[in-house]
């Protein structure tokens, strides 16, 4: 694919925002490495320092990646070292275990990664029924992770993340609405929403399976067009971009179904034990 040039005139069009933040498409992030290959080329590659980012889902990876000063093309390898990896062992689970992989390599190759991001970078959960929440400061590694591995929790189709703060917690993107937002309707909203400033629609397909070669090529130019053609005009957010009723109804009502059976297994395991420990402790004594 030739290489993507900026039109130069978008330079003066489109001012750097004080905050930016991607919503949640699964595997339609494609479209954010085309995004955020083009706020390098109209900003410049130290953009990221004076901007405020957040991000629901699969758009905190890209909230902390920017923070942490991450470049396009560290971004566009992790997409696809990822979809490499779904595509072998498949989405469901696999894509989730191989994303929270990349950020624990993230962290490690940042000093001070949580210290560097509080106050820079937040991300958000839902928890029942529609409340959305951000995280912005983290006691560790662990919970950061469980943090940002429950942004992104769609049960049965993701790993399974632990409570946080003692509450069940599903995918952020589904509770967030537009007050939300750090700087209200002067933040630049990346999503497949049509309140979004930069954005686009995608199948169902497209979202939960990876793309690959030229299918990612398309999906990823259409983001870096979406971004150079932005003419810096802010859209009505707050008041308008309400959580998603109808997804959260039916999420929940995986969730727990999601919830009982881990309760089951666990349930089934303890009582094996009970059953089979006294077993083995009755033959040690009769042999």
């Amino acid at each position: 694919m030739a290489p993507l040039k900026l039109d130069p005139s978008c330079t003066t069009r489109a001012k750097k925002p004080s905050s930016i933040y991607f919503g949640g498409c699964a595997f339609g992030a494609a479209f954010y490495v085309g995004v955020v290959e083009a706020m390098v080329e109209m900003w410049g590659k130290d953009f990221h320092k004076d901007v405020l980012f957040s991000g629901d889902s699969v758009g905190s990876i890209f909230a902390v990646g920017l923070a942490l000063g991450k470049s396009p093309q560290y971004l566009d390898n992790l997409y696809r070292d990822v979809a490499e990896y779904s595509i072998r062992k498949g989405p469901v689970y696999h894509s989730s275990v191989s994303l929270e992989k990349k950020i624990e390599q993230m962290l490690v190759e940042e000093k001070n990664a949580l210290r560097r991001l509080e106050g820079r970078a937040s991300f958000g959960t839902t928890t029942f029924p529609f409340n959305h929440t951000w995280h912005v400061n983290w006691e560790n590694e662990e919970d950061f992770m469980n943090c940002i591995n429950g942004s992104m929790h769609i049960p049965f189709y993701t790993k399974r993340n632990d409570k946080i703060k003692g509450k069940i917690v599903i995918d952020g993107a589904y509770g967030f609405k537009g007050n939300d937002l750090f700087h209200g309707d002067d933040t630049l909203y990346v999503g497949i929403d049509p309140h979004a400033e930069v954005t686009r629609t995608f199948t169902y397909t497209e979202m939960f399976f990876p793309s690959t070669g030229a299918a990612y090529d398309d999906i990823k130019k259409s983001g870096y067009d979406a971004m150079i053609n932005w003419n810096g005009k802010m859209n009505k957010k707050c008041g308008h971009r309400v959580p998603n009723y109808s997804a959260l109804y039916v999420l929940w009502f995986l969730s727990f179904f999601e919830n009982l059976w881990i309760f089951l297994e666990v349930s089934v395991y303890y009582l094996l034990l009970a059953i089979l420990y006294p077993l083995v402790i009755l033959y040690k004594m009769t042999f």
